[in-house]
Parts: structure tokens; sequence; C-alpha cells
């Protein structure tokens, strides 16, 4: 069980997961050696899995594609190496092992449709006659809330992405910090001077420039309910046309919700994937028996994916700076 400062931690990490010790202790009402303390046992415990910096790609030309794949009858050995080559790949975003109807979800990044086949098939080739159906979602927009029932949530506004896709071009200077923020928000810029070999002056500098460009959208914390108790689903919900105030209605009834940590909105099969976390079964069927409610008839179906194993989470994965493609 979570104690309540550490509730109040995890929430305060949500919003700025570089926030000085100094301040998340004021905030909690700890010391900062007490924070210190707490964070680094709820690291060790993957209560949080890793402290990110998150990235918005498509300020780098980029559209987040969804692969979700259905398998049968692969051997272990296989399903091994191909968690491996998806977990290496240098454009993929997220992996996770899923329920249901799908098995794994894949999160891409790709310039175009030639870019994103070439990617699938180098991923998927090798376990081609293991798979029963694929299906592919672009993802338009992403909405990231509190988790509220964890306590009282700050007021700020999560990292998200949304809008046209722009094409803002990075150097090496800019790649070397994304890299190395990207897996430890909380690296401290004595540290990334001594790693990239960069001027701690002109790496503030160029983290505030990232951060005006929409680059660097925030600094967040990447928890796993699944570490103190709670069942993560992912909701693929399916529409007629919402006009944008159904739209509105429908991000604030998640915002609402106690135990939705995600929408995306997509463009495909099904209209958005609600990522939502409970403690009990009832939770899921009343939230699903409400969307319903409120959307009456543009309600069409909803299907639910149980959330397994996160096996990758980083909103930059590029080993080469993507701008010198």
């Amino acid at each position: 069980m979570l104690s309540i400062k550490d509730r109040k931690l995890l929430l305060e990490l949500e919003q700025d997961a570089r926030a000085s010790l100094k301040s998340l202790g004021k905030k909690i009402g700890c010391s900062s050696d007490n924070v210190k303390y707490r964070l680094d046992l709820l690291q060790k415990k993957e209560v949080i899995h890793a402290l990110l910096t998150f990235v918005d790609c498509a300020r780098l030309g980029f559209t987040d594609y969804g692969l979700y794949i259905t398998t049968a009858d692969m051997p272990p050995q296989q399903e091994a190496e191909f968690i491996a080559r998806v977990k290496k790949h240098d454009h993929v975003q997220y992996f996770g092992r899923h329920g249901g109807t799908y098995d794994f979800i894949i999160s891409i990044l790709a310039y175009d449709m030639h870019h994103l086949d070439s990617m699938m098939s180098a991923l998927l080739n090798p376990i081609a006659a293991f798979i029963v159906e694929k299906t592919v979602i672009p993802r338009v927009g992403l909405s990231h809330f509190p988790r509220a029932y964890l306590g009282k949530t700050p007021a700020s506004t999560l990292p998200g992405f949304g809008g046209t896709v722009s094409h803002e071009s990075l150097d090496e200077i800019d790649h070397k910090i994304l890299t190395h923020l990207s897996q430890d928000a909380r690296l401290p810029l004595t540290e990334l001077g001594k790693k990239t070999k960069i001027p701690i002056s002109t790496l503030s500098s160029r983290i505030r420039a990232l951060q005006a460009l929409g680059i660097i959208n925030g600094f967040f914390a990447w928890i796993s309910p699944i570490s103190y108790g709670r069942s993560i689903f992912n909701v693929l919900l399916s529409t007629s046309h919402l006009t944008a105030s159904d739209e509105r209605k429908l991000k604030v009834y998640c915002q609402q919700s106690k135990n939705v940590s995600i929408l995306i909105k997509t463009v495909g099969k099904w209209d958005y994937e609600l990522i939502i976390e409970v403690e009990e079964q009832q939770e899921l069927q009343k939230f699903i028996q409400g969307l319903r409610s409120l959307l009456g008839p543009a309600f069409l179906g909803s299907e639910l994916l149980p959330n397994f194993k996160e096996y990758k989470y980083v909103l930059y994965p590029f080993q080469k700076n993507p701008s010198l493609r």
C-alpha cells in the first residue's frame, strides 16, 4: 500500500518530474532528504518505472502509429527474440503485452506510410507465420490526466500532444540533450554536461528553447499502477462522428473520472483509446455505462484490452538524430 506522502509525491512527479527535492518537499510536507528516500524507494519497488521527458515528436515531423498484433503458437525463443527486437528499435516509443483481442501494442514513430511499412516489415517478418491479426491505427492527439484516485490533484495540465505535424530541426546538441533527458528527466545539468561535453550554460538555454518550441512538453513519472494493486485496461472506443461539443464532453468526462489516465484520439478501426486504472472491475463497468449515457446513439461499442506488462516507454527513442535522415 502507498502512504499518503507517497501518493502526494507521485502526483507531484506526474506534474513535474524535474522539480527540485526542496520544491517537492514543500508541496508534500517532507524534508528534502525524506523526499529523496521516498523517491529512491518508489523506484526500487518499481512503483516508478522511470522519470521521463515528454517529447512531442509531431514537432519533428513524425506521426505516432499504434500497431496491434495478435499471435498464435509462437515458440518461446522466437517470442523472446521478437520482444528484444522491438525493445531496441529506435523508432518504437511504447511496447506492451496485452490481453483480449491483441497480444501486443507497439507505438511506432514514422514520417509517412512508406516509412512505417518498411519498419513494420523489419519487425514482423521474422514472426509472420505466427501473426493471426494486425491492425494499424494513426494517433492524432493525446490528453494526459492526473491520477485523481491518488489524492487531490494539482490544477496544472499534464504533458500531451496533438495538432498539425511540423518539421523542427535538431542539431547534435539538441539530439544529445533529448537522448539523455528522455530516459532520465531528473538528470542534473552537471551530469548532463559530463555526459555530453557541453557547457552547462549552453544546456540550460537549449532546454528552454526546446520547451519554447513545444518539443519538450514536460517532465513526468512513468508509474506502474499494477505494483500497488490496480488493473490497467486499454478501452478501444468506437463512435459515430462526434461534434466538437461531443468531443469536449468526452474529454471532460475522462478528466473528471478518478480512473482515466490517458485519452488518445485515433483514426481507423476505432476512434478513441482510453487507458483506465481500476481497483475493482465494477469501477470499469460503471465507467463504460457512463460513456454510453454520455454519448447516447453516438456510442457504437467498446473493446477492453487488459494491460499485463510494459516493456518500453521512451518518448524520444532515436539512436541517431532524426533531422539528419
